[in-house]
């Protein structure tokens, strides 16, 4: 009966840190795109690309 209830707690924390990781990227990937589209410099772009690939890379 405790494994049981420790697999479940263990799926919920798993899921929650996925969630968190997602929204963070998320957010992270709307902010490069704002910056991208209104601050149309050349050093934010490839702040942008640098943190894109990183994102994409921490998922995949």
């Amino acid at each position: 009966m405790r494994s049981e209830n420790k697999k479940a707690s263990r799926k919920i924390i798993d899921f929650l840190i996925y969630g968190l990781i997602s929204a963070i990227s998320g957010w992270t990937f709307i902010l490069c795109l704002y910056w991208l589209l209104y601050l149309n410099t050349w050093t934010l772009r490839i702040v942008y690309i640098i943190i894109s690939i990183l994102i994409a890379g921490f998922i995949i």
